[in-house]
């Protein structure tokens, strides 16, 4: 069962709680002896930062109080733990009577303010402001802010290695694009050499028969002029003595 604050008036106690939100509201001074109206020019307006706790318990006992949660100044304590919606805190605080309401349009009017009703709280001068833990969510934010950081180096990294490969890439692009041009020279100068060669070859093809028949018209000749040398070395009988004994063909010497 909750434990009613008003129970526990001027009573110093160790409150725990959860930061739920944070917010503002404006305040307007009503004018008296110890706040005199203002100098022309000057507000007696202000906006005060609040924090709320929500969740409420007895530091020592851990029982729930009742009002569950209290609006309390945004004081310099609070603003040094750097606090997020979800933290859990623990302070020490003094209970003290509190009027809670809201004030009419004309504010700043004296006799035109009402207020609604009166409750027992924390006092807005805490001390010893502790963070106990820190918000899941806030955890989780950083575990994945930590994440984030690191994917993004590994990102990085990938970029620069996929640069220097499309620069790799790029120049064997360049050195296969000069190797296709060194082969098309290569087989423009084949083409070339194979055109001479059949043109050589067609010119043989017709030169070797003339030089053959010029030779068989030379051994020929040469044959010719042998033999008649040949048949001038023979002494011819006449035919009416061929036959006449004591007669035949002699050979010169």
């Amino acid at each position: 069962m909750a434990v009613e604050l008003a129970t526990l008036h001027k009573r110093v106690v160790r409150l725990m709680g959860v930061i739920d939100r944070f917010g503002s509201y404006e305040s307007v001074r009503l004018p008296s002896r110890r706040n005199p109206p203002g100098r022309q020019g000057q507000s007696n307006r202000r906006t005060i930062q609040k924090v709320c706790v929500r969740h409420l318990s007895l530091a020592d006992t851990r029982q729930a109080v009742t009002p569950d949660h209290w609006w309390l100044p945004m004081r310099q304590e609070w603003a040094n733990l750097g606090l997020q919606p979800g933290d859990k805190v623990i302070f020490t605080t003094k209970i003290h009577r509190a009027k809670k309401g809201y004030q009419g349009d004309e504010l700043g009017v004296k006799g035109t303010h009402r207020l609604v009703r009166v409750e027992y709280g924390p006092s807005p001068n805490v001390k010893d402001v502790t963070l106990i833990s820190r918000s899941n969510l806030v955890t989780r934010y950083h575990q994945a802010q930590a994440r984030n950081e690191i994917l993004t180096t590994e990102l990085e990294n990938l970029h620069r290695e996929y640069q220097a490969s499309q620069a790799t890439l790029e120049q064997w692009q360049t050195d296969l694009n000069q190797l296709h041009q060194e082969l098309n020279k290569a087989g423009q100068i084949n083409l070339h050499l194979t055109d001479d060669l059949q043109h050589l070859q067609h010119q043989l093809s017709w030169t070797c028969p003339l030089k053959y028949a010029y030779g068989l018209v030379g051994i020929t000749a040469i044959a010719a002029f042998s033999g008649g040398l040949f048949l001038g070395q023979w002494t011819v009988t006449p035919p009416s003595t061929l036959h006449q004994p004591g007669n035949r063909i002699h050979q010169s010497p």
